[in-house]
């Protein structure tokens, strides 16, 4: 009988051990995906900054928050911040910086901006053609809670330009 005693001992120890094991390998694997602090953008800056980078043709210039709630369709209560940079309508270079509040809303942000890049298609495919082809590639991109969506004549230089800058801020 004592022999089964410390089997059974020696099993429920080994046990416990493995259990902790495997918990402590769990919680590190979480433990090191929430090292990274979120990235935390200053919208005007980060919209003036790329658009300098970029060297648009046509001046941008910032519109407010009531402008971007009525050309994306959306309500107030759909993002947490926008910045939104528009031409005169001469040419179909746009930037656009939104904060979701939620995957829910970033879900429908990302909607709200491909019915913008196909209402613009439409309305320049009529006048200025060759605006219209800058809509074919338009740039979107997800940083955390963040969409940056572009416009313009060269969507590999504003990926550079905005990687640079994250890197920046991520410093």
């Amino acid at each position: 009988m004592g022999r089964k005693k410390y089997f059974r001992l020696f099993l429920t120890f080994g046990l416990v051990l493995g259990l902790a094991v495997i918990a402590s390998a769990c919680g590190g694997g979480q433990e090191g995906k929430n090292d990274a602090a979120p990235v935390v953008i200053d919208m005007p800056a980060f919209s003036s900054q790329l658009q300098q980078a970029l060297g648009l043709e046509a001046e941008l210039s910032p519109v407010e928050e009531e402008v971007f709630s009525y050309v994306y369709d959306v309500t107030r209560e759909d993002y947490e911040q926008a910045v939104l940079l528009l031409s005169t309508g001469a040419t179909a270079d746009e930037i656009c910086i939104v904060k979701a509040k939620d995957e829910a809303s970033k879900k429908l942000l990302k909607e709200k901006i491909t019915a913008r890049v196909a209402t613009q298609k439409e309305s320049f495919s009529s006048y200025l053609p060759e605006e219209a082809a800058k809509l074919d590639n338009a740039l979107v991109k997800e940083i955390d809670d963040y969409l940056i969506f572009v416009v313009c004549g060269s969507p590999e230089q504003a990926e550079d330009a905005i990687s640079q800058a994250i890197e920046k801020i991520s410093e």
